[in-house]
């Protein structure tokens, strides 16, 4: 029976460790093949490449446990399903890369404390597959090992066993195509199927070729070699794995296209979007896109020059106009790639100028099967909803709009300090009103702020939408100048609780 072989070592020693393994166990060549031009690299050094890539943004005093064999199951459907009935022989067992913030050895491993030191450290992992040189396999790495400004991203958190002990990560999955069995469409809806199946009881992680055998079905080609996706099988796949999909194209949203975009992005909603250069026979390209970057200096000045006048004097200004850098999960680049929505492939740039222009075309958004209500739709009603009620007058204000999980709203709204006080007329408190009311599973949330008070990362009002409402706006119950709205019946009931600015919702961003 093998035995597993364990390394400790610093960051920037990453290749002395992986060398050797991958030229003595898995016989990968140093040498340029006789196919291969002499300009060309060899399989070594092109792996060797795609795994300093990987950790190039890395903190410096990251510190690396490696081991091996390590069975990636991931990887392990793909070998068995397609790698195995192949000629060539290919490795069935992967090695597998674990990250901590600072140096740890063997006996960290076997303190009394370990969980609790380790855990602290602990900032997840990388399987490499033998499928040379596209060999990063199943990853779930915290974008807190990043240097930089601050992401917030939509995770889930997963239990990993490292030399024995229990750990665990939050963290957005990831993995690279091998080119063959899988290729970007095939990694994007495996990741997110392995973010809900991690962070949500109604769904479960899948495997590549329940993919593949899924979409074989309704095939009139073979699925394997993968020549890729379309945009409706994708679609497709996500239905009938229990979402309740939403398209949408460039073409047919025009300017509200980028809006609804960032509103599913501030709702912690994992977005697939499909990326295409408008050049005849240019690239196309799916990715996730799974949060956005802090609003940059000067965004909110920008943005006041583009309010609406709603009557009553009333001017509003929509965050989802605010042109924020996103965070995309790509499958041909690190995780956690930061880049502008408006030119979402400047990762590629300038080693693939052909990459380099690509934009997003569409999206596949997969929201709850029962969230009818979408995001378009949740913005215009809360405009339309305060300009009816003229529940705010002569003012500027910002908005924003999000969807949220009733739960999670109510146990922020349960926590608010602001909420919690009592007014001196009234014996109950705005988050005994709030959370008393009967809400569905998911709800849209608008935000009412002010530019002054958003950067004190606070709002002054809330309006709430019953998500599961499309045609007519169900109001659920609104907060504005310090009155609580609820609707009675054919009435509005107001509770004057003279409320004071309060802390924003943090939505499903981490």
């Amino acid at each position: 029976m093998e035995r597993i072989y364990t390394s400790f070592f610093p960051l920037d020693k990453i290749r002395d460790h992986i060398s050797p393994i991958l030229e003595k166990r898995y016989g990968v060549s140093g040498e340029v093949g006789e196919s291969q031009e002499k300009n060309e690299k060899s399989d070594l050094e092109l792996s060797l490449e795609k795994i300093d890539a990987l950790v190039s943004k890395f903190n410096n005093a990251t510190y690396v446990v490696l081991e091996h064999p390590y069975v990636d199951k991931y990887y392990r459907d793909t070998y068995y399903a397609y790698f195995a009935t192949k000629h060539k022989e290919y490795h069935r067992n992967s090695v597998r890369l674990s990250f901590f913030t600072e140096a740890v050895s063997k006996d960290d491993f076997r303190s009394p404390n370990a969980r609790k030191i380790l855990q602290a450290k602990y900032r997840g992992f990388v399987s490499l597959r033998p499928t040379f040189p596209d060999l990063i396999g199943r990853s779930i790495i915290s974008p807190s090992i990043l240097g930089g400004e601050k992401l917030f991203c939509t995770l889930a958190k997963y239990s990993v066993t490292v030399r024995g002990v229990k750990l665990e990560i939050e963290g957005f999955p990831y993995s690279s195509q091998d080119g063959e069995a899988i290729t970007c469409a095939e990694t994007t809806i495996w990741s997110m199927m392995e973010y809900f199946g991690a962070k949500y009881p109604d769904y479960r992680p899948i495997l590549p070729f329940e993919v593949i055998n899924l979409l074989g079905k309704n095939s009139v080609e073979r699925m394997i070699p993968s020549a890729g996706l379309t945009t409706g099988q994708i679609s497709f796949a996500i239905k009938e794995l229990g979402f309740g999909v939403r398209k949408y194209s460039r073409v047919a949203y025009k300017e509200d296209f980028d809006k609804i975009l960032r509103t599913y992005v501030d709702s912690g909603v994992p977005v697939i979007a499909y990326l295409e250069d408008d050049k005849e026979g240019g690239a196309g390209h799916v990715v996730n896109v799974v949060g956005r970057g802090v609003v940059k200096d000067g965004e909110y000045e920008k943005l006041q020059k583009e309010g609406q006048n709603i009557g009553d004097d009333v001017i509003v200004f929509d965050n989802a106009a605010i042109d924020f850098e996103c965070v995309y999960v790509d499958d041909n680049l690190p995780p956690y790639r930061v880049s502008p929505l408006s030119n979402p492939a400047l990762g590629y740039l300038p080693e693939y100028p052909d990459w380099g222009g690509m934009k997003i075309e569409q999206l596949i958004v997969p929201l709850y099967p029962k969230v009818y209500l979408e995001a378009g739709q949740a913005r215009v009603m809360s405009i339309s909803m305060i300009r009816h009620h003229s529940w705010i007058k002569n003012k500027k204000i910002l908005i924003k709009t999000y969807l949220a999980s009733a739960r999670s709203f109510k146990d922020y709204i349960s926590l608010n300090e602001t909420l919690r006080v009592k007014d001196k007329e009234f014996s109950i408190t705005a988050s005994e009103l709030v959370v008393s009311i009967s809400m569905p599973k998911f709800i849209w949330v608008t935000e009412i702020s002010t530019f002054e008070l958003v950067k004190e990362n606070k709002v002054e009002g809330l309006l709430v939408l019953d998500a599961t409402e499309p045609k007519h706006s169900k109001l659920l119950l609104s907060i504005m100048e310090g009155t609580v709205f609820i609707p009675n019946g054919t009435k509005i009931a107001e509770f004057e609780l003279n409320l004071q600015p309060f802390t924003k919702f943090q939505s499903g961003l981490q």
